[in-house]
């Protein structure tokens, strides 16, 4: 897009400077929907000291007044500037998941995954929800620390459907063990939820590539009539995770596998007691199920 015909703009000293732009839409195999857009900022002023902006805007499809409507979810700036130094921006839309539309002189409200409910109140602000909590802090005896051990991921992490509070559950692969006798058994099943999901993105060799952040935590195992609360940290990823991932918190000293050379460029947040982080190196994230991962308890 030509400057002349943008409205791409920034302020500087106060003033409005448009820029043109190029980039690129993103579709899934089969599906017409756009779920990337991807610009970069063209021809930047040199006075302007800046040496490149990037953007990115996620899009998926909600309900709203039974309608599937394809709406923004996520949005990511980068503005890198001539001196070095970075500047980003990062924006969720993910959590608001309840509309309200007017419907000749009713307001219809309408959740995610929930028939709609007609009322004739006027409303002038549309009310925003969680779609899903994360879960209570969990009860029960603690598992012991300083264990080590293997669960096998049951469900998918798919962009597309796993969002912050998601439940997940963890199958261990063998038994936990303390002082050679059995604690948790084999095919157990730990309950765990995602915490949190960030796109981010980042400049190298002039070209910007996106990464995810994924938080996730465990929380409980039951074995038989006794409850054990989980706190572990995530340690090793398996194939084919291992590939694209990397543990930026792990005391695993391989934790940056092939991306060493580029942790720098990774920013990771502070993590929450209890939380884990696996980073993913990909312009989406399609995680499939049965990605083995090591923990150690604390």
């Amino acid at each position: 897009m030509p400057g002349e015909d943008s409205n791409y703009s920034l302020q500087r000293e106060g003033q409005p400077v448009t820029l043109g732009y190029s980039g690129s839409i993103w579709t899934d195999p089969g599906n017409p929907d756009v779920v990337r857009m991807a610009l970069e900022a063209d021809r930047i002023p040199p006075d302007l000291g800046i040496a490149a902006i990037s953007q990115t805007i996620e899009y998926a499809r909600a309900s709203m007044a039974g309608a599937s409507v394809l709406l923004p979810v996520a949005m990511d700036l980068t503005l890198q500037e001539q001196s070095g130094r970075e500047s980003r921006l990062a924006g969720r839309f993910k959590d608001c998941h309840r509309y309200l539309a007017k419907v000749g002189e009713l307001w219809v409200e309408n959740a995610i995954g929930a028939p709609a409910a007609v009322t004739t109140a006027a409303v002038s602000q549309p009310k925003v929800f969680s779609e899903e909590a994360p879960p209570a802090a969990p009860a029960g005896e603690r598992l012991p620390a300083n264990i080590s051990f293997e669960t096998i991921l049951d469900e998918p992490i798919d962009e597309r459907v796993t969002r912050d509070g998601s439940k997940l559950s963890f199958r261990l692969s063998h038994d936990i063990k303390k002082g050679g006798k059995v604690i948790v058994p084999k095919d157990a099943v730990i309950a765990g939820h995602i915490t949190r999901i960030i796109r981010q993105s980042f400049g190298v060799y002039s070209t910007v590539k996106g990464y995810y952040t994924v938080g996730m935590t465990l929380d409980t195992v039951d074995v038989g009539d006794r409850r054990f609360q989980v706190l572990a940290n995530l340690e090793t990823i398996g194939p084919p995770a291992s590939t694209i991932g990397y543990l930026p918190y792990s005391r695993d000293p391989d934790r940056w596998g092939p991306y060493d050379d580029l942790k720098l460029f990774f920013v990771t947040p502070p993590p929450d007691p209890g939380e884990s982080f696996m980073g993913i190196l990909s312009e989406f994230l399609r995680l499939s199920s049965h990605i083995r991962m090591g923990w150690v308890s604390h």
